[in-house]
C-alpha cells in the first residue's frame, strides 16, 4: 500500500499535553479529509503566529 504522508514541525504546536502529532498518513484526500488538513494548517499558523486566520472562502 502506498500512501502520502503529511508532516508538521515541532513549532506547529499540534499537541494536546505531552503528545504531538507531527505525522499523518494519507490514504485518499477526499473533501473530509482536506477539511481536517485545513483545520491543521489553520491551527498551527494561528498557534506560531499567536492570531487567527481570517479565510478568503469565509470559513
Amino acid at each position: 500500500m502506498s500512501y502520502a504522508t503529511l508532516g508538521f514541525q515541532h513549532d506547529a504546536r499540534l499537541d494536546d499535553g505531552h503528545m504531538r502529532p507531527t505525522g499523518f498518513a494519507l490514504l485518499e484526500l477526499s473533501a473530509a479529509e482536506e477539511k481536517k488538513i485545513v483545520a491543521l494548517v489553520r491551527k498551527a499558523l494561528t498557534q506560531e503566529r499567536g492570531k487567527p486566520l481570517h479565510s478568503q472562502d469565509g470559513e
